[in-house]
């Protein structure tokens, strides 16, 4: 059974699935993907700049509280460049995953019964 498939039958069990998993689907593809835009500038460009904002903006609320922790078991200053990265990168990346989760969760509504997951449950099953 191929992912898509598999992330399609999940989401038939549920009374919103497929809106749940449109929502978080597609906020998981923009958080991680403007994580994975903001690694690759910070490690080509010369002068990056202020990049990261993109990653914490697209990953709020909870990236800020992470990266608070992160900048205290990680001092900026005492860090090589490629462990500074991961101690910035690493609290969007988290949040952003579990936002996505959350979404998911809230989203998705009741489980369905095996009888109305058969018909997407929109109507009662028969018999």
């Amino acid at each position: 059974m191929s992912p898509i498939s598999r992330l399609k039958s999940i989401a038939a069990r549920h009374h919103n699935g497929r809106l749940a998993l449109a929502v978080s689907g597609a906020y998981t593809v923009v958080v991680q993907g403007t994580n994975l835009a903001v690694i690759a500038f910070m490690l080509l460009a010369d002068d990056p700049g202020f990049v990261a904002v993109w990653a914490v903006f697209v990953s709020l609320p909870l990236s800020l509280p992470g990266l608070f922790v992160s900048s205290q078991i990680f001092p900026p200053d005492d860090l090589p460049d490629a462990v500074d990265l991961l101690a910035l990168m690493g609290p969007c990346v988290a949040a952003g995953a579990f936002q996505a989760w959350v979404l998911w969760v809230l989203l998705r509504g009741r489980r369905l019964r095996p009888a109305e997951a058969g018909n997407g449950g929109n109507r009662p099953a028969e018999g």
